[in-house]
């Protein structure tokens, strides 16, 4: 079988038709929010109260989102996965849970990495269904071991040396890791979240307190994140 994980549901509405597989859907935004628990269930019920809360509405946390997390566990032998994923943080760090899920299905497995090429790192929306096609054919092959679990493990306890060291088999093939680890090291280290202090300065330049233009203003200067309207809108009502 061949699997494609994607990141989100707008690169799902425009997939290639004619690249086979079936898709697996991840909606998650876990570069946000609390993620510390001791079992699946602890984190999906953290996860979905959150998510409640950041959206003002309910959550069909169990169908939307647990459903797409087991078909990653309960993958079949030998099948072909390809994980489909930019270099911004926020993809990033989704992207070492699912390397965590897969880390625990025990049955070999076929793994490969589709990235954007230079053109726009930050995002799949920006290339035609030929272009998606030549990406998956330049994909990265990842070989599936316990410490490349261990690199989602290590974001939970906030330790950005333990997430270098076991993403080290990882950093020849994803020119993003190194990035998306300065990043979260950077978040880590510092007693106040830079994603504050980014939107602080420009809230101050823009002298306003328009979202639109604050949001448009954070993606223009700061894409390497990844963040959504959601999750910066959070950000700045902290300020």
């Amino acid at each position: 079988m061949v699997y494609h994980i994607l990141n989100g549901d707008a690169l799902a509405q425009r997939f290639p038709t004619d690249l086979k597989g079936e898709l697996i859907v991840f909606r998650e935004c876990l570069v946000s929010g609390p993620n510390t628990s001791s079992s699946h269930a602890d984190l999906y019920k953290l996860r979905k109260t959150y998510l409640q809360e950041l959206t003002g509405g309910p959550v069909d946390y169990d169908g939307a989102v647990v459903t797409e997390f087991d078909k990653i566990l309960d993958l079949t032998a030998h099948s072909e996965i390809n994980l489909w994923f930019e270099y911004d943080l926020f993809c990033q760090v989704n992207l070492w849970y699912i390397l965590y899920l897969l880390s625990l299905n025990d049955r070999p497995l076929q793994v490969r990495l589709v990235l954007p090429d230079d053109r726009s790192p930050y995002g799949f929306h920006q290339y035609s269904n030929e272009e998606l096609k030549t990406l998956y054919n330049n994909y990265y092959h990842i070989k599936i071991t316990s410490e490349i679990g261990q690199i989602w493990e290590a974001y939970v306890n906030r330790d950005a040396e333990q997430i270098r060291h076991a993403s080290q088999p990882l950093t020849d093939i994803n020119p993003a890791l190194s990035e998306a680890i300065e990043l979260q090291q950077e978040r880590i280290q510092l007693d106040d979240d830079p994603i504050v202090m980014k939107l602080k300065v420009i809230v101050s330049e823009l002298n306003s307190d328009d979202f639109g233009n604050i949001f448009r203003q954070f993606q223009k200067r700061h894409p390497y994140y990844g963040l959504g309207d959601l999750q910066v809108k959070s950000y700045v009502d902290r300020l």
